[in-house]
C-alpha cells in the first residue's frame, strides 16, 4: 500500500510539473522509463571469484574406493510440505571432504563463502558456509539403507537448522563463491 501511495504522489507531481511547464511556455522533458524486467542471476553475490565442480556417483565412488573418503550414516529429520516430520538415515560422504578431495580452495573459504548446488532439472540451492561445512552435511546416495537415485543428493547436517524439505536431489554441479 505504501508503494502505491508513493506512486500516486510521484504521478501527481509529474502532472503538476507538466501543467506548469506548459502554462509558462517551458518545455518539460521526462526521463525514459524502462519497462524491461531486471536480469536474474543465480549468483548470490555477483562478481565473486568462483570454483565449479561437476559431481556424479562415478566421482563419489572413485573418491570412496580409491582415495579413502569415509562413508557416514546420520539420522536426520525430514519435514514434508504438509508439516509431517520423520527421521531418516542418510548415508554418504561429508561434503567438506569431497570439496577438499576434488581440489576446492579450502584456504580461501571464510564465513562469506557460499555454495550453490545445481540439480539435473536446473534447480539451484544456495547454502551458507556454516551449512555446507557442517560435520554432518553429506552428499548422500542412500536413505534408510536403500539407494535413493543414481544421482547424489545434498543433505545439510541437522545442526544447520535446514530441514529435509531443503535437501537437494540429483546434484550434478557444485559452485563455491568466495
Amino acid at each position: 500500500m505504501f508503494k502505491s501511495i508513493i506512486s500516486w504522489i510521484i504521478t501527481g507531481l509529474i502532472a503538476i510539473a507538466v501543467f506548469l511547464g506548459n502554462t509558462f511556455g517551458v518545455e518539460v522533458s521526462l526521463p525514459e522509463i524502462s519497462t524491461t524486467a531486471p536480469t536474474v542471476t543465480t549468483e548470490r553475490v555477483p562478481n565473486r571469484e568462483a570454483q565449479t565442480f561437476p559431481i556424479d556417483m562415478d566421482l563419489i565412488n572413485d573418491l570412496v574406493d580409491n582415495h579413502g573418503l569415509e562413508v557416514h550414516t546420520y539420522n536426520m529429520t525430514v519435514t514434508f510440505i504438509n508439516g509431517i516430520s520423520t527421521n531418516r538415515d542418510f548415508t554418504g560422504v561429508r561434503l567438506r571432504d569431497i570439496l577438499e578431495a576434488i581440489g576446492a580452495d579450502m584456504a580461501a573459504m571464510d564465513s562469506h563463502t557460499t555454495l550453490q548446488a545445481l540439480a539435473e532439472d536446473g534447480a539451484v540451492m544456495t547454502y551458507a558456509y556454516s551449512s555446507f561445512m557442517d560435520d554432518k552435511t553429506l552428499i548422500a546416495w542412500m536413505e534408510n539403507d536403500e539407494y535413493t537415485t543414481d544421482a547424489p543428493r545434498l543433505c545439510p547436517g541437522s545442526s544447520t537448522g535446514i530441514n529435509g524439505a531443503r535437501f537437494h536431489k540429483w546434484v550434478t554441479e557444485l559452485t563455491l563463491y568466495f
